[in-house]
């Protein structure tokens, strides 16, 4: 098929990486930066947070104060003997990271060194109880001259006393886990011990104690099912972004202090790094976990299937399907992604077409009449790069679609039909640079709202939902000041166009943790605006209304036609694969 757009078809050409967040207003001078370390010797997502506020011209490092007695502290726990009663645990950590930690892994060391530049260096002796510190009053004095606006913590122990009130922000920490559920150690093992489909992480303002703790900024991914490693790259790869959005509002706040959700309930049982029993039964599951996970791999695979109905549409509060048919789907492929449209009083289905022996997608379309599908599928987009989520609309008298390109793609590209629906030609990339999965469009007020998932830092694309807003569905798209504006990978990532029921926006999404396309979640928006964006779930689809069914990640509505999509494990042998 050519591609190649029409002469009167805009076409961007400038490769520059779309911007994630406006450009905070100027300050007569930026907000001022102190971090307090162990070393200079710091992992890479710490060094990609410094790199950050380096570049932003908003904020900037001043100093950095450091342990000045680490080094000896080290020195002198290495004659310690091993904690025999942990050592099936520490073998299990040592195994992860001997197995997973890879270049490109967020604990890789980097020096800070070129990284401050010009900022100073204090050397601190705190004062210390038990896993606690202080910093002394002489100390104190030094910090204080600094006149910090926000200090980082990326020191190991945990810190208290007059130090907390010096920056006039406060001393921001984090917590790698859901404070409301998880405390104590090790960090984002339990979830994985517990079989939580989710993981938090927090951007902590510190209060003195657990319970004074402020959460700035609090995100969740899917928990990894069995690897610690992998479990905490994803976590720390994507709070690397945290401080940077926290930095940005306060930069762009007329106000003198942050605005932070309320304490953190404290109602979680303190955990302590497993003993050699417990551990032993985690393992003997973890093992038979993935056992079973890889046999079931090499004789099974992933099947998306399409069910339909007509009738009376589902109810967003409480949805539930029944009566269900199920789309045929050639032996070898699976339909999934479905999209509905309708055009010049006919009704059309979109779909991903998955081609196992070739391992990628392509995009069909199926005539929809009264009783279901009038003709066979036919395709009408094929790339080199894997196609799926056909998002197609209407604009001036033209069809556009806007699919997804590669499994998360560096960009978000718009077609035009210039013979609907079977020859497409590029307009535009809409976004570019980043890892963005199932964007959506929708118009409201005037303006033209994209919603789309993107991986800013690393980890995973399901986490994260920002918003952006033009004039025309042809861009050029600005960027939310609530950016993320869902960091929740139980109902972030879009799973349909946005639709109106009973006076209501209502906003598919999906449920992806513990496993992508769990479920469709369905969330009505409050306000939607360049400036504000807020939305509150209602109600969240299983897929239990055939048997056998583990997922369901699209939902479309046409009048009385309704449209999902669903998962189930099939052999390899019976569908072809």
């Amino acid at each position: 098929m050519n591609l190649t757009a029409n002469p009167s078809i805009i076409e961007d050409t400038s490769g520059r990486a779309t911007p994630l967040y406006p450009t905070p207003p100027l300050r007569r001078a930026p907000l001022r930066v102190g971090l307090l370390l162990d070393d200079l010797i710091v992992p890479a997502w710490v060094a990609h947070i410094v790199n950050d506020i380096q570049a932003s011209g908003f904020a900037r490092v001043e100093f950095a104060v450091r342990d000045a007695e680490r080094p000896q502290r080290i020195s002198r726990s290495r004659g310690l003997r091993p904690r025999l009663r942990n050592v099936l645990y520490d073998v299990y950590a040592w195994l992860e990271v001997a197995q997973w930690r890879r270049p490109g892994s967020p604990f890789q060391p980097c020096d800070l060194t070129s990284a401050l530049g010009n900022a100073r260096l204090l050397h601190v002796a705190p004062v210390r109880d038990g896993d606690e510190q202080r910093i002394s009053d002489a100390d104190l004095q030094r910090i204080r001259a600094e006149r910090p606006d926000v200090l980082l913590q990326f020191a190991c122990e945990a810190l208290r006393g007059e130090i907390l009130s010096v920056p006039t922000y406060g001393v921001w920490s984090y917590h790698h886990g859901d404070g409301d559920a998880y405390r104590g150690e090790p960090a984002l093992f339990w979830e994985i011990h517990d079989r939580d489909p989710v993981s938090g992480t927090e951007l902590l303002r510190l209060g003195g104690e657990p319970a004074g703790d402020r959460v700035l900024y609090r995100s969740y991914g899917s928990t990894h099912p069995h690897s610690l490693e992998l479990n905490r790259q994803a976590a720390c790869w994507k709070a690397s972004g945290f401080v940077m959005r926290c930095l940005r509002e306060l930069a762009g706040s007329v106000t003198t202090t942050t605005t932070a959700p309320p304490k953190t309930s404290c109602a979680a049982i303190v955990r302590q790094t497993p003993g050699n029993v417990r551990m032993a039964q985690f393992l003997a599951h973890n093992v038979g976990h993935k056992a079973r996970a890889l046999i079931r791999n090499r004789v099974a695979v992933e099947q998306w299937s399409i069910a339909w109905r007509r009738g009376a549409r589902l109810d967003p509060g409480a949805p539930r399907l029944r009566d269900m048919r199920e789309l045929a789907c050639t032996r070898g492929h699976y339909y999934a992604d479905p999209i509905l449209f309708r055009h010049a009083d006919r009704d059309w289905l979109f779909l991903e077409d998955y081609d196992y022996a070739r391992g990628k997608g392509d995009i069909v379309v199926v005539p929809w009449g009264t009783e279901g599908p009038t003709a066979a599928a036919r395709r009408v987009l094929a790339l080199p790069e894997h196609l799926s989520y056909p998002f197609v609309f209407e604009w001036e008298d033209q069809v556009y679609m806007m699919p997804q390109i590669g499994g998360a793609g560096g960009h978000v590209s718009l077609f035009r039909a210039r013979r609907f629906p079977d020859d497409w030609g590029f307009v535009v990339d809409l976004l570019s640079g980043h890892r963005a999965v199932d964007a959506t469009l929708h118009a409201h007020n005037g303006r033209w709202y994209l919603f789309v998932n993107i991986c800013e830092a690393g980890g995973s694309a399901n986490d994260e939902l920002n918003l952006f807003d033009a004039e025309t569905p042809l861009g050029p798209f600005r960027p939310h000041p609530q950016n993320p504006i869902v960091s929740d990978a139980r109902r972030a990532r879009p799973a349909g166009r946005l639709y109106v029921h009973d006076g209501r926006l209502i906003r598919p999404s999906q449920d992806c943790a513990g496993d992508y396309g769990r479920a469709v979640v369905f969330n009505e928006v409050l306000e939607l605006s360049p400036d504000r964006y807020l939305e509150r779930t209602l109600g969240r689809l299983s897929p239990d209304w055939a048997k056998g069914l583990v997922g369901c990640h699209t939902y479309a509505a046409l009048g009385d036609l309704e449209v999902v999509d669903c998962k189930r494990w099939q052999s390899r042998w019976k569908v072809g694969a």
